[in-house]
């Protein structure tokens, strides 16, 4: 018994240090396909426009959980979902997370996965011996830095300390500690009206100073009155900076840059070439690539702040404007935040208050 486990102790050594070696090779790893690839090396179109989707709406706001709301409701499913179900929170998660989304090959010994069943595959990023990942041998959905921009975002949302997961689904309505009370100014809660009164069938909920809070308790308004109010502003407001930015010529230095990076491609090029010709030894090759690659890390870093410009500002502005009728929420909630500092509203005063009357004038939106 003593040989038979020695035996497959030894095994399993092997088989471990021969998928280690692939990886670090960058070979795709064998077995079922990974989601947004129908194989082991090329996309799935479908399902590669579903994940650029989801990264453009959480870098603008959205939730995980909304992200697998939407998936639900369309029936997707990745190739570890069981018959007659759909994609469940934790994959969605794990799929936006992996990162062989940009050609990073990650590996996680089966150890590991024996004693943590599904871990995150972007703690496990195989690295050459310089520090920098391995690259693998596969098409790409999103660039490196594309995917580190998701997941630096998504790490932003850990927990703050205070119970609620920063940018999470909990927070329903969508001004919850936007809109604050004149009076005290405390932010204002939500709460349904009374099940078969005339203002639940007519706006369902309101916003009101909650004294639990430590607030004064004498403010309440209607919810989506008060929300339409401020989501009219908010448009308004883009739609002007659409407008009043022109889109200008390229700046000259951004041009210039631009150049350098292509050849900067164009040299990386030579380089591979000279190497394949053996016209240069591995030890030059090696120092040139990473020459070239730390300059087009910089000249990348110049060409993401000159593209700061008001003409690309007023460009963000008009596609909000645009595609507002299709955010979520949360990414409403987001877009508000960006752009406003507080809603505050005053209180009718004594006999102020008008049955079904709306009153924009006892709301002032404080503009960041």
């Amino acid at each position: 018994m003593t040989i038979a486990n020695k035996f497959s102790t030894d095994a399993a050594r092997r088989v471990a240090r021969q998928k280690l070696a692939e990886a670090t090779g960058g070979k795709p790893h064998k077995g079922q396909r990974a989601f947004g690839w129908k194989d082991a090396e090329h996309v799935d179109e479908w399902e590669a426009e579903l994940l650029r989707k989801a990264r453009q709406d959480v870098l603008r706001g959205a939730t995980i959980a909304t992200i697998h709301k939407e998936w639900a409701a369309m029936g997707v499913r990745s190739p570890q979902t069981p018959g007659g179900k759909t994609i469940g929170y934790t994959s969605v998660r794990y799929v936006l997370r992996n990162p062989r989304l940009c050609g990073y090959r990650a590996y996680i010994p089966q150890e590991v996965r024996e004693r943590s069943g599904r871990v995150d595959p972007a703690e496990y990023l195989v690295e050459r011996t310089d520090g920098t990942p391995v690259v693998g041998k596969w098409e790409t959905i999103f660039t490196p830095d594309e995917w580190r921009e998701l997941i630096d975002e998504l790490e932003s949302r850990t927990s703050s300390g205070t119970g609620r997961k920063k940018g999470s689904a909990v927070t329903k309505r969508l001004l919850t500690g936007i809109a604050r009370c004149a009076k005290c100014g405390g932010g204002l809660s939500s709460g349904l009206y009374q099940h078969g009164t005339t203002s639940y069938e007519k706006h369902g909920y309101y916003y009101y100073c909650r004294v639990a809070d430590g607030g004064c308790g004498k403010l309440s308004r209607s919810g989506p009155l008060v929300e339409d109010y401020v989501e009219k502003a908010l448009l308004d407001d883009l739609k002007r900076q659409a407008r009043t930015v022109k889109p200008a010529e390229e700046d000259p230095e951004l041009t210039t840059v631009k150049a350098t990076l292509k050849q900067i491609e164009a040299d990386k090029a030579e380089a591979r070439q000279l190497r394949a010709d053996d016209l240069l030894s591995l030890a030059e090759f090696a120092r040139e690539i990473r020459r070239l690659e730390e300059k087009e890390r910089t000249t990348k870093e110049t060409v993401s702040t000159l593209s700061a410009t008001p003409a690309r500002a007023g460009s963000a502005a008009a596609r909000v404007v645009r595609e507002w009728k299709s955010y979520s929420v949360d990414m409403k909630r987001q877009e508000i935040q960006r752009n406003i500092e507080a809603v505050v509203i005053s209180g009718a005063g004594k006999g102020g208050a008008q049955q079904g009357v709306f009153r924009p004038e006892l709301i002032e939106i404080v503009w960041k």
